[in-house]
């Protein structure tokens, strides 16, 4: 509810009749979750464009390779931001569906 409970209960809808600042405000969540795939995506994109393994590593004192962080590679990008996309929109659904079968919103 942190996403849509703004969009439902601050809304430009909220005194409207029926359901239709819940559905607005879920809508409005989803988009706001969208956008911001949106720009994780192009964050990624812009960062990670090339995956070069004669890069220069990174070298601890006695001569060791640290294992890169698998967030920071492009693969680990497009999955976290999946995850994101997924996890997002699963919020709002289920903010969706508890608004309307809940009675306090009735």
């Amino acid at each position: 509810f942190f996403v849509t409970g703004p969009f439902i209960k601050l809304g430009p809808l909220r005194d409207a009749a029926g359901n239709t600042p819940e559905v607005s405000g879920c809508l409005s969540g989803a988009g706001l979750v969208l956008i911001l795939t949106l720009g994780l995506t192009i964050y990624g994109v812009a960062s990670f464009q090339s995956e070069d393994p004669d890069a220069l590593g990174v070298k601890t004192l006695t001569g060791r390779s640290v294992s890169k962080d698998p967030l920071q590679t492009k693969a680990g990008w497009e999955e976290f931001t999946s995850g994101f996309l997924v996890g997002g929109l699963s919020g709002v659904l289920y903010a969706y569906i508890c608004t309307q079968l809940l009675p306090l919103y009735s």
